[in-house]
């Protein structure tokens, strides 16, 4: 039996805010500007958004002086895993693109009592690449110094990956493949992406915007224990949904149309969304989960770190 679930009225005013509360997304880099783009633009687009975080002072407030530096790397494809480490301060972005080459722009920051601390901080910083494997190391510091480094990647679209941060944003766009992707303090942004995906942050928003009819590949398993999760669904999309919450708002801004049984257990859907196919689950414990419609007033996914 066919059924369609009118808009349920679930919204609560604050919880649209709340997403990305305590995280700055609104200047960085602009996930959904490059899905779809030829390698090219994509190539384009990560200068541009590493230039932009390079000249943008607005987030150095407070006494600390702070200096930034790009450091360009790039190197032939393996058959191996990708694995970046964003360490304890830093973050990921990573875009797929159809070359058989890795290209990064790692963004160094380093902020401390005086400019030429900061910079001999950023000097000490030094960027491991060997065999896929992508990581930083740097100088101790004190206790009002620190430095991180955040790695924007293009990858080929279909190389596995396993990224990594602590208090950095994990971000996946234009990929189709196996990944296993975890954050324990920051935002988790997945935009385009398919394949056999495993996405998890401790303390930090879930976005996941998904593209085309129907998911591709074993299915999409993202949760967020402490944070909003919002999923942004095209019009018609296939696929076995399971989203919610156990303790928060649930505001879903979509048409249900199911073919079967739909089950809804205090703020928690499982249902065959169309024609049904692998499993999208995005869920959250403690925080409100928004589904609505890709495009349709959709937050920003922009990144800054």
């Amino acid at each position: 039996m066919k059924r369609t679930l009118p808009l349920l009225p679930l919204a609560v005013l604050l919880a649209v805010p709340l997403i990305f509360s305590g995280e700055s997304f609104a200047r960085g880099s602009k996930l959904a500007s490059r899905v779809g783009r030829s390698d090219a633009d994509k190539v384009s687009a990560q200068r541009a958004d590493a230039q932009h975080w390079l000249d943008d002072r607005r987030e150095w407030g407070g006494d600390q002086e702070q200096v930034r530096e790009l450091r360009d790397i790039a190197w032939r494809a393996t058959a191996a895993a990708l694995e970046v480490d964003g360490g304890q301060n830093g973050g990921v972005i990573v875009t797929g693109w159809s070359r058989d080459s890795v290209r990064v722009i790692a963004r160094v920051q380093a902020q401390a009592e005086t400019e030429e601390r900061a910079k001999e901080l950023v000097r000490g910083v030094r960027i491991v690449s060997s065999a896929g494997q992508l990581s930083a190391e740097g100088p101790e510091t004190d206790r009002h110094e620190s430095w991180s480094v955040t790695f924007d990647v293009l990858a080929p679209r279909t190389r596995t990956l396993r990224l990594d941060a602590e208090n950095g944003p994990v971000c996946v766009a234009d990929m189709d493949a196996k990944m296993q992707l975890a954050t324990v303090n920051g935002p988790m942004v997945l935009s385009a992406v398919a394949g056999d995906v495993r996405a998890r942050t401790e303390n930090g928003p879930l976005s996941v915007s998904l593209t085309g009819s129907r998911w591709r590949g074993a299915g999409l398993d993202a949760t967020t224990q402490n944070g909003p999760v919002m999923l942004a669904v095209p019009r018609g999309y296939s696929c076995m949904l399971e989203t919610g919450t156990v303790n928060g708002p649930m505001n879903m801004n979509i048409e249900l149309v199911v073919q079967g049984r739909i089950a809804v257990h205090h703020q928690h859907i499982s249902a065959r969304m169309g024609s049904g196919g692998s499993r999208v689950r995005a869920t959250t414990t403690n925080g409100p989960a928004i589904v609505s419609y890709a495009g349709a007033d959709a937050e920003s996914d922009e990144v800054e770190n």
